[in-house]
């Protein structure tokens, strides 16, 4: 519950942030005098109504997990990548992290397997999350930062 609580007052911030960093999403950015997104929240209004009115919440639940484990996993190879590329051993620049690189191969390992079993258990929730995947990458150039 305290998950859900949190995305209600963060979710509407996120899509104003995205509005100022996007062009394409500017209309996202609007905030009312008090300083809240109201168009931001809006849109997060709608989108509860239609899953609710479309009783298709597990279906958003799991899709959304696989989509985010996904996006997890690239995030910590990423990062691991880049700071072996980018930055000497001996450098000051970096967090030092004990036994690194095993927390970052532990991590991708155990959520390859939570990937795989949401794979085995839901299959249609995880193929709608590789398609929401794979529609964000075709998106992508028509949101670049101007």
């Amino acid at each position: 519950m305290a998950g859900v609580s949190g995305m209600i007052w963060v979710g509407p911030r996120i899509t104003q942030m995205m509005g100022k960093d996007l062009p394409a999403l500017t209309f996202f950015d609007h905030v009312s005098s008090t300083n809240v997104p109201v168009r931001a929240m809006l849109l997060q209004y709608v989108l509860v109504v239609l899953l609710l009115l479309t009783s298709s919440f597990k279906i958003v639940l799991v899709s959304s997990q696989f989509t985010l484990i996904c996006c997890q996993i690239i995030t910590v190879f990423g990062v691991s990548v880049h700071r072996k590329k980018q930055l000497p051993p001996e450098s000051q620049e970096i967090f030092r992290c004990p036994l690194y690189p095993l927390p970052s191969i532990v991590f991708i390992g155990v959520s390859l397997l939570a990937l795989a079993y949401t794979v085995g258990t839901n299959p249609l929730e995880s193929s709608i999350g590789v398609g929401v995947i794979l529609f964000g990458l075709a998106l992508h150039p028509l949101f670049r930062r101007g």
